[in-house]
C-alpha cells in the first residue's frame, strides 16, 4: 500500500542534454558570472577612489579658504578695534588741546563764592546778598587774586606777522582825533597804493613758516601747563 504513495525519482534537467554536460554548463555559467562580477567592481573600484580623493581634496580646500575668510575677518575686526580706538585718542586729544589752548575765564563775584563757598547756586546767591562790606570786600580781593594766579600757569599765543594792511597800519600809524577815524583815513590811502608798493607790506614764506612752528610749540608748551592749572584750580581753598 506504501508503494501508492511513491512516485518514482526522475533525474532533474534539460531535456535532451546529458547530465555531465549540464553540469558543466553551470559551473561554467558561475564561473562567467563571478567574473564579469569581478570586473565590474574591479572598474567601479578606481572610479569610487578618485571620487572619494576629489571630495577630500575638495573638504580641504573648503576648509583652507574658511580659515583664510576667518582670519581676514579677524584682521579686519582688529584694524576696525584699533582705528576706532586711534580716534577716540585723536579726539580726546583734539579736546585736551582745545582747553589747553584756551584762556581760563576769569570768575565774576558770584561765581567765585559759588566755588569757595562749595553751595548750591540758591543757597549761595542768597547767603552772597547777605554778606557785610567788609566780608564783601575780602571776597572780592579773594577773586581778583585767583583770576590773576589762574592765568599765571600759561604763556600766552605768539603773535604772528600781520595781513599787509595790519602790517602797514603798524608802520604808519597816526593818531587823528579818534582810533576809528585814524584807521579810516588809513584805509583811505591803503586803497590809493599801488601793487608795488602794497608787496612791501606782504609777509614773506620765511615769516609764515616761521609763525606756523611758533603755534605748534606753544600749543605744546599750553599741554605741560595745562594740568598745572587744573591742579591749582581743584585744590584752591578760601578762608575768609
Amino acid at each position: 500500500m506504501l508503494r501508492s504513495f511513491v512516485s518514482p525519482i526522475r533525474s532533474i534537467g534539460i531535456n535532451g542534454v546529458k547530465p555531465l554536460t549540464q553540469y558543466r554548463f553551470l559551473t561554467s555559467s558561475t564561473t562567467l558570472f563571478e567574473g564579469e562580477k569581478k570586473k565590474a567592481k574591479a572598474t567601479k573600484a578606481p572610479a569610487a577612489k578618485g571620487l572619494t580623493a576629489a571630495i577630500k581634496s575638495a573638504k580641504k580646500k573648503h576648509a583652507t579658504i574658511a580659515s583664510a575668510i576667518k582670519k581676514t575677518e579677524a584682521e579686519h575686526k582688529k584694524l576696525a578695534k584699533a582705528r576706532k580706538e586711534e580716534e577716540k585718542v585723536r579726539a580726546q586729544q583734539k579736546g585736551l588741546e582745545k582747553k589747553a589752548t584756551t584762556d581760563p575765564h576769569s570768575l565774576n563775584s558770584m561765581a567765585f563764592f559759588v566755588k569757595v563757598s562749595g553751595r548750591g547756586i540758591t543757597d549761595a546767591s542768597e547767603a552772597f546778598k547777605n554778606l557785610s562790606e567788609e566780608e564783601r570786600q575780602k571776597y572780592e580781593e579773594a577773586r581778583e587774586a585767583y583770576n590773576i594766579k589762574a592765568k599765571s600757569f600759561f604763556t600766552p599765543r605768539p603773535k604772528f606777522a600781520p595781513s599787509p594792511f595790519c602790517k602797514y597800519i603798524k608802520e604808519n600809524y597816526v593818531f587823528h582825533e579818534t582810533p576809528t577815524k585814524s584807521l579810516k583815513l588809513l584805509s583811505e590811502k591803503w586803497n590809493t597804493l599801488a601793487a608795488d608798493e602794497k608787496a612791501k607790506y606782504v609777509v614773506s614764506p620765511e615769516e609764515q613758516k616761521a609763525g606756523r612752528k611758533a603755534l605748534q610749540d606753544w600749543k605744546q608748551l599750553r599741554l605741560k601747563e595745562y594740568p598745572k592749572y587744573l591742579e591749582f584750580k581743584e585744590n584752591y581753598k578760601f578762608e575768609p
